[in-house]
C-alpha cells in the first residue's frame, strides 16, 4: 500500500477554525436562501444543492484526524517552492 502524503491546509488555519467557518456559512445560508428563493433570485434546487455541497465539505473536514500529532502534520505550513 502506498503511503499518502500528509494533508496540508494552507495559510495556517486549524481544523477547528475551518469547521467554525463552515458552520457560520451554513447558518447564514439557512437564514438568507429562503428569501432569495422567494424573490426568485435562485431556485430552491440551487439553494439545496449549495447547502448540500457545503455540508459535504464540512463533513470531510470533520473526518480529518484530530489527535495532536496528526494536527501538527495536517496544519504545517506549505513548503515554499522555487526559492
Amino acid at each position: 500500500m502506498t503511503e499518502r502524503p500528509p494533508i496540508v491546509i494552507p495559510d495556517g488555519f486549524t481544523r477547528k477554525e475551518l469547521l467554525a467557518e463552515c458552520d457560520r456559512e451554513l447558518h447564514m445560508r439557512d437564514r438568507v436562501y429562503p428569501g432569495l428563493v422567494a424573490r426568485g433570485k435562485i431556485t430552491g434546487s440551487a439553494a439545496s444543492t449549495a447547502v448540500a455541497r457545503l455540508r459535504a465539505i464540512r463533513n470531510i473536514i470533520a473526518q480529518l484526524p484530530g489527535d495532536a500529532e496528526s494536527q501538527a502534520q495536517l496544519f504545517a505550513p506549505e513548503p515554499r517552492r522555487g526559492r
